[in-house]
């Protein structure tokens, strides 16, 4: 019976170095590619500003407010945007705000609202709250919001 010829012909030279390997490459390229964006990538203006250490004491009937949360949410209706800035109220009314896990916010209008067991449910709403905050880049002062 006649030899029939061979459909795949054996190439016996070694395989290329990437040979197989060549999606683990693309993979490691993009992951090389995303750490690289990430670190020297464009910044938010707002990010790159310096934070401004925020501290104060919220009063309710005239007695410091003995425990809660504070939030200072960018005001849009005055141009701000950027990170939401958030603090605990301890025993005696003290807070002190953090923001992108810094302590701080970027300067500009806030609005501000405060929860608590004790206080009106109004005071969790921004547009009831009756509460804001102007924060400049020269702060030297701690706030105080009086809440009736």
């Amino acid at each position: 019976m006649p030899q029939l010829p061979e459909l795949n012909p054996r190439d016996d030279s070694p395989p290329s170095w990437w040979e197989g390997k060549w999606p683990w490459l693309v993979v490691a390229l993009a992951f090389a590619g995303g750490l690289v964006f990430a670190w020297w990538g464009p910044k938010s203006s707002k990010a790159a500003a310096d934070m401004v250490p925020v501290q104060g004491v919220v009063y309710f009937q005239d007695r410091p407010l003995p425990g809660g949360t504070i939030v200072f949410s960018p005001d849009p209706r005055r141009g701000q945007d950027g990170p939401m800035g958030m603090g605990s109220i301890d025993e005696q009314g003290f807070f002190r705000i953090w923001s992108d896990g810094r302590e701080g916010v970027v300067p500009g209008y806030y609005a501000v609202t405060i929860a608590s067991s004790i206080l009106p449910s109004r005071f969790l709403d921004p547009s009831q709250s009756g509460q804001s905050a102007e924060i400049r880049p020269n702060l030297n002062a701690p706030l105080e919001f009086h809440l009736k």
